[in-house]
């Protein structure tokens, strides 16, 4: 016999009940006669959705759930789950902060500003040259410091510290590594902060002379750091070189400084990459903040002789054949060194007390049988192309996400890649730079 329903509720009735009526619904089963084809599907979609909610369900517990936390209900005597928000990535606490406006930095940079007694290691390079020398335009007192070591022409490092000694710059030589040096340099001096570019540079020297990189690019690390402690130097930022080299594989683009970074392509961006993490562990044991710049494929006037734009800007001037890896697919985000400089410079009045690791690039690769087409116009003559595959050491793409250096440092990089090339191209010819090239390359 049928239970007799409630006007107000709706009973769940089955074709066998007596009263069964065909006005209201029903769940069927496929083995129901009447089971059609639009029901099997709407079955179907159901236990879709309802797999997608649960699969959506479990990513926001992995994503969140390390903020899920059971708190003391001290009212309640009882204790209760709370849902806290998951901290930030060390390297996204900008985001939190005030954004440096252009205005600022202007103030700061100019003849109100701060004014310190800066030691610029790896002053007869080309970022620290030109590093030095807009110090001094600001106002500030650099002292250059480098070995002056073989790696590429020492007339060329010699040219860069002439030019620097003609606006005034004081240049000390010597090695990153030797502590009694250094002190002596920086007592002398009164030195008050550090701009560190000094290292071994370069990725294919590398893979032929790994020992010149431990040494020059983490013992050498090493010893500054322990210098400036020893010093009393730990109240300001300790500012220093990285490389864009440290995100080595990682197919993620553009490059934020949160990316994991645990798949290095070469041993110099192993060094690089221990070079932050050094940072990090001084910040640690002697609270000193840092700011570490991942520098994007630098280019421009008295530059290395061992860069692209430096190689093939020779190489067709003097119609000699170029070597063009990855047949010229790989994607270089190129940038010209006074927005470098810009960004470095800028640091100087930003101290977050945290270590912090920030990109400095264009923001916008370009193809290298691109540039090589760019190279090509502004030197006047066609290149001779040796097309070849990826050069062990090298990635297919370098690309900076500059958010945070905009944010942090009021960066702005404001140098196209074709009128850098118009620049350096000129300058190249002016100096005649191919009596500083590398024979080996």
């Amino acid at each position: 016999m049928a239970v007799i329903e409630s006007n107000s509720l709706p009973l769940r009735r089955t074709p066998s009940s007596p009263t069964f009526s065909n006005s209201l619904p029903l769940r069927r089963t496929p083995s129901s006669p009447s089971f059609s084809k639009h029901a099997q599907l709407g079955a179907v979609t159901r236990n879709f959705w309802v797999r997608v909610l649960a699969l959506l369900a479990c990513a926001f517990v992995w994503n969140y759930g390390s903020g899920l936390q059971m708190v003391d209900n001290m009212d309640a005597g009882v204790t209760t789950p709370k849902w806290v928000p998951l901290p930030t990535h060390p390297q996204e606490a900008y985001t939190n902060r005030k954004e440096m406006h252009h205005t600022e930095m202007a103030e700061l940079r100019g003849p109100q500003g701060p004014k310190y007694n800066v030691l610029v290691t790896g002053a007869a390079g080309f970022v620290g040259m030109f590093t030095a020398i807009e110090l001094k335009r600001i106002g500030m007192n650099p002292i250059g410091y480098d070995n002056i070591n073989s790696y590429y022409s020492t007339e060329l490092k010699q040219l860069r510290i002439e030019e620097m000694e003609r606006n005034g710059i004081k240049f000390v030589k010597g090695d990153v590594c030797d502590k009694e040096k250094l002190m002596q340099t920086i007592q002398e001096h009164d030195i008050t902060r550090i701009i560190h570019l000094a290292a071994q540079a370069g990725v294919r020297y590398s893979l032929d002379h790994p020992d010149e990189y431990t040494r020059n690019n983490v013992d050498c690390f090493v010893k500054l750091l322990e210098t400036v402690v020893k010093a009393g130097l730990t109240k300001d930022a300790f500012i220093y070189a990285s490389s864009s080299s440290v995100y080595g594989n990682n197919v993620k683009i553009p490059f934020r400084e949160s990316d994991r970074l645990d798949d290095p392509a070469s041993l110099y961006a192993a060094t690089k990459r221990s070079d932050e993490l050094i940072a990090q562990s001084y910040f640690n044991l002697h609270n000193i903040s840092s700011i570490g710049f991942r520098f994007f494929t630098v280019y421009g006037p008295f530059g290395r002789p061992d860069m692209a734009p430096w190689i093939f800007t020779d190489k067709i001037s003097n119609k000699e054949t170029i070597r063009v890896f990855n047949h010229g697919q790989s994607k270089r985000d190129f940038t010209y060194v006074d927005d470098i400089v810009q960004g470095v410079v800028n640091s100087l009045f930003v101290n977050s007390g945290q270590p912090e690791l920030i990109n400095l690039g264009n923001g916008r690769p370009i193809l290298l049988a691109d540039f090589v087409r760019l190279v090509e116009s502004n030197v006047g003559s066609k290149a001779i192309i040796d097309s070849v595959g990826m050069q062990k050491g090298d990635v297919p793409v370098t690309y900076a996400d500059i958010s945070k250096a905009r944010r942090m440092l009021a960066y702005n990089p404001s140098t196209p890649l074709e009128d850098g090339i118009v620049k350096f191209v000129t300058w190249f010819r002016e100096y005649n730079a191919s009596q500083y090239r590398m024979n080996s390359r």
